[in-house]
């Protein structure tokens, strides 16, 4: 599960970032204030479950109108519960 979640931290920082025109040092500063934070995931180093929900949280809620929010993540609101119109949710309430 550690390496699903790191990728989707990886996926996250990639589009945004190529939207943007941010570098991922400036990401981590950003999200995390730890320019290095992406720099670590690349280099293996783990993270906590809350450091997840806080990066997908701060991602969600300063994504891009234009940019399609990565499919197979789920997209939580900004309050940090599950995004009911997000495709991933959709897929999964459709499926139950």
């Amino acid at each position: 599960m550690s390496n699903r979640l790191t990728s989707h931290l990886q996926i996250l920082a990639t589009a945004y970032g190529e939207k943007t025109g941010l570098k991922m040092t400036t990401l981590g500063k950003t999200i995390r204030k730890d320019a290095r934070f992406f720099q670590r995931l690349d280099d293996g180093k783990g993270f906590t479950v809350q450091t997840y929900d806080r990066v997908v949280v701060w991602f969600s809620t300063h994504w891009p109108g234009d940019l399609d929010w990565p499919d197979g993540i789920e997209r939580p609101a900004p309050d940090g519960s599950l995004d009911v119109n997000s495709a991933s949710a959709t897929r999964a309430a459709e499926a139950a």
